[in-house]
């Protein structure tokens, strides 16, 4: 009977069918109106005590307050630590700066001592005229010594801005009126209506730096500025941005040498010039009221072919959006 039983059953053919079957909402609905006996199976109270799968509302709404507490500190925990960075990159930066900035404030100071004794001996020997050319000599490094000065208190607190909406397009035609009388051909392209969320009064700092950088750098016959504003498009925002609000992007371009690619971030540090002259001060102090505005500054020329400064700067939105 054994080998019958066998022979019979390894005849015997079999074929699998795999059903998936997708439930929604709507069907499980319909599914328990129509068979209650399901409903009380898998959701009635009894049902729930007998499965270990399955939690009751209580239990629950306990886990998730525990989850959202643990959440909660953990977010507080990564904040404090932020904050902690943020306050560490910044002593080590204002110490930088510092260091920089006596260094820099040193070299008038010295050029003066340096004078004092020649003076001392010309106006004793009664050498009006050299004593005349001495003292013009120290006048100029007192001066320089004050721009220094002047630039570093400004560098201290130039993300104290007053952001109100104001029309973008009478500051940029001031810093250019500053251009003109230097005889430099300037090109502006804004909106008359245009507005962003700034303080004015910062703001044209920002652009009368940019003017002045552009004077210390065009050489040619020729010295042409052109600045551009218009709304920023969100997919080309730039990362250190929240790509949830409306910039304004302006361009900045000069016909002078550029920028070289080691620089193009360098220029933006306190104390870094290229320039013979120059405090290194101006263009740090640039990016920082930017920033202050919550935008950002970019130099983004190609080198031998001008500069171009990228700001971005918030729009103002209206009232209804």
């Amino acid at each position: 009977m054994h080998d019958r039983y066998s022979q019979r059953w390894g005849k015997k053919r079999f074929s699998w069918t795999l059903r998936v079957r997708l439930w929604d909402r709507d069907y499980l609905t319909t599914l328990v109106q129509q068979f209650p006996n399901i409903g009380y199976k898998y959701f009635s109270d009894e049902a729930r005590a007998l499965s270990k799968s399955r939690k009751g509302y209580e239990e629950l709404y306990q886990e998730n307050t525990l989850l959202a507490e643990r959440l909660a500190k953990t977010n507080a925990e990564l904040e404090e630590e932020k904050n902690r960075r943020i306050r560490a990159e910044r002593d080590a930066v204002w110490k930088d700066i510092s260091f920089a900035a006596a260094h820099k404030i040193g070299n008038p100071i010295f050029a003066i001592e340096t004078d004092l004794n020649p003076l001392e001996k010309r106006v004793n020997e009664d050498r009006k005229d050299e004593a005349l050319k001495v003292i013009s000599n120290i006048r100029a490094a007192v001066e320089k010594a004050k721009t220094i000065v002047e630039q570093f208190k400004s560098l201290a607190k130039a993300q104290q801005v007053n952001p109100v909406p104001t029309l973008l397009q009478p500051i940029i035609e001031d810093c250019c009126r500053i251009l003109e009388t230097n005889k430099v051909e300037c090109r502006v392209d804004c909106p008359k209506g245009l507005k962003i969320l700034g303080d004015p009064d910062r703001l044209s700092e920002v652009f009368d730096e940019l003017a002045t950088n552009a004077l210390h750098w065009l050489n040619r016959s020729k010295k042409k500025v052109s600045v551009s504003a218009a709304v920023a498009e969100g997919s080309s925002l730039p990362a250190a941005l929240d790509s949830k609000r409306k910039y304004v992007l302006i361009h900045f371009r000069d016909n002078g040498p550029g920028v070289s690619f080691d620089n193009k971030t360098r220029i933006f540090d306190a104390f870094f010039s290229t320039y013979d002259q120059g405090t290194g001060l101006g263009l740090a102090l640039a990016r920082r009221i930017v920033e202050g505005h919550d935008g950002t500054i970019l130099e983004t020329g190609v080198p031998g072919k001008g500069a171009d400064f990228e700001i971005y700067l918030p729009v103002a939105e209206e009232p209804n959006e």
